[in-house]
C-alpha cells in the first residue's frame, strides 16, 4: 500500500463500538502524522480509501413537494465544502448552505422541495467527498404522481344500524398505476367519523 497522505488518526469510542475521525497532518518525507489529541483513549493510524456512504434514502411522499431524507456515513468525516445535492440537474444544496440541511451529529440530510414539481419522472443526485479525498456520486430517479384515482360504481350493501356489517364496493382506477389505497373509517354514534 502506498501512503499518499490519506493516512489519518482515529480514536476508538467504546460506547458506540466505532472509530472516530481525529485527522492529522501528514509529512510523508519524515513519515509522520501529527494530530491534536484532546481525549484519552486508544488511537490508531489508518488509511480511509472508502467514499462516504449514502443510506436509508426516503421521500416523504410522491407528491409535488416531498421531503428527501438520507443518512451519510464516512469514517474520515464528510467534507461539506464539496457536498452537492441536485434535483433535476439543478444544485439545491452545496457547501454554502448545507448547514441548513445536514445534522452532522446524526449524519442526517433533509431537504424539502419548495417549488412544486410537475407530474412525471425526476432525478436527484448526491456528490459526497470525505476529508481524505474519497468521492462518490449517487443518482436516483423517482416519479411524482399528481393524478387523483377515479372512484366509480360505489355500492353499499347490508344494514346501516350501529354494530352491523356493511359491505362497500367500488371500482377504482389510477391513470399512473402508482397504487391505489383504501382508507376506511367507522361512523360513530355521535355522527362523527
Amino acid at each position: 500500500v502506498v501512503l499518499d497522505g490519506g493516512i489519518a488518526m482515529y480514536r476508538y469510542v467504546d460506547e458506540g463500538n466505532y472509530f472516530e475521525y481525529v485527522g492529522g497532518t501528514n509529512d510523508l518525507a519524515a513519515m509522520t502524522v501529527t494530530a491534536e489529541i484532546t481525549k484519552p483513549g486508544q488511537y490508531v493510524l489508518a488509511v480511509d480509501s472508502c467514499a462516504p456512504a449514502l443510506s436509508a434514502l426516503e421521500l416523504s411522499d410522491y407528491r409535488a413537494t416531498p421531503t428527501v431524507t438520507a443518512y451519510i456515513d464516512d469514517l474520515s468525516g464528510l467534507d461539506v465544502s464539496k457536498f452537492v445535492f441536485k434535483l433535476d440537474g439543478t444544485v439545491k444544496v452545496d457547501g454554502k448552505n448545507i448547514a441548513q440541511h445536514f445534522n452532522s451529529e446524526a449524519g442526517l440530510f433533509t431537504y424539502t422541495v419548495t417549488t412544486p414539481l410537475a407530474e412525471g419522472q425526476h432525478t436527484m443526485s448526491f456528490t459526497l467527498a470525505d476529508t481524505t479525498g474519497n468521492t462518490e456520486t449517487y443518482e436516483y430517479t423517482f416519479y411524482v404522481d399528481l393524478t387523483v384515482p377515479v372512484v366509480s360504481d360505489v355500492t353499499v350493501e347490508g344494514c346501516t344500524n350501529e354494530g352491523s356489517v356493511v359491505e362497500i364496493r367500488a371500482q377504482v382506477s389510477d391513470e399512473n398505476l402508482s397504487g391505489v389505497y383504501a382508507m376506511l373509517s367507522r361512523k360513530l354514534t355521535d355522527g362523527s367519523w
